[in-house]
């Protein structure tokens, strides 16, 4: 049996590299794509030419099952060119994850355009391309699953995030068009939305003295940042048959966060 592919983007780190790894535990063949990966000219190249996988095999952790290639998902023709490849190396795909990302934080009156449109760009924009462009690969698999990263800022009214937020939010409206639009075609698409998870940015943000950790887990009332694997459960949970009969739906993991009233 041949066995199922899972594409991660923004899977090198964090909550991507953790879900990358669980699906390939889970026996799925899966491709870890992400700007930071060097570019070998190969399947994410950003003139959408080659078909080599730039960074070769195991993304930091995973095995002879998982692949590292390089990929922006800002680029239109980088995502593009990765799904030529993707086509003609595999010719379908069980589950696309849209992990990519930036950070930023800035007082919304003095927000730039250019960290705006950063943000949105990788965010929002960036889950829309790859949607669409692997949309044919989602349906060659006859069963397929996205899921796709919001954020349990989504929902909230956070200082200084601004686009995070903005971005996070049309990343739901997203998700729930395309359950709707796509249900026919066999593609369940649903977001999972992580409070605030012990990922590399966060720890330099802890380091550097711009969040004070203390503070932040007394709002948390389980007392802890989640782990990136915790994260990735929840995704594995909505990218496979475990969940055959959900779709549109939005999973906050979160550790009570977003519902805890302040007293």
């Amino acid at each position: 049996m041949t066995a199922k592919v899972a594409l991660v983007t923004g899977g090198s780190q964090g909550i991507g590299l953790a879900a990358a790894t669980a699906f390939a535990r889970r026996g799925y063949q899966v491709i870890a794509a992400d700007v930071s990966v060097a570019d070998g000219g190969g399947a994410g190249a950003a003139d959408g030419g080659g078909a080599g996988l730039a960074n070769g095999r195991g993304a930091g952790a995973g095995g002879p099952d998982l692949v590292a290639v390089h990929v922006d998902v800002t680029s239109r023709p980088g995502v593009d060119g990765l799904a030529q490849w993707m086509s003609s190396a595999f010719g379908r795909l069980d589950c696309l994850v849209t992990c990519a990302g930036v950070t930023g934080q800035h007082p919304s009156a003095s927000v730039s355009e250019e960290s705006w449109s950063r943000v949105l760009t990788t965010h929002l924009d960036g889950t829309f391309r790859c949607c669409q462009a692997f949309y044919p690969l989602l349906v060659a698999a006859g069963d397929a699953a996205i899921v796709t990263i919001s954020s349990v800022v989504a929902g909230l009214g956070l200082p200084g995030r601004l686009s995070y937020a903005t971005a996070k939010s049309g990343i739901e409206g997203l998700t729930r068009t395309l359950a709707v639009e796509w249900a026919r075609d066999g593609i369940r698409v649903n977001a999972v939305a992580p409070g605030w998870t012990r990922t590399p940015p966060v720890e330099e943000a802890i380091r550097s003295g711009l969040v004070n950790e203390g503070h932040l887990t007394a709002r948390i009332p389980m007392g802890r940042l989640a782990m990136p694997e915790e994260i990735a459960r929840a995704i594995v949970f909505l990218g496979t048959s475990d969940s055959s009969y959900i779709s549109g739906q939005v999973l906050i993991v979160d550790g009570c966060t977003s519902i805890a009233v302040s007293t």
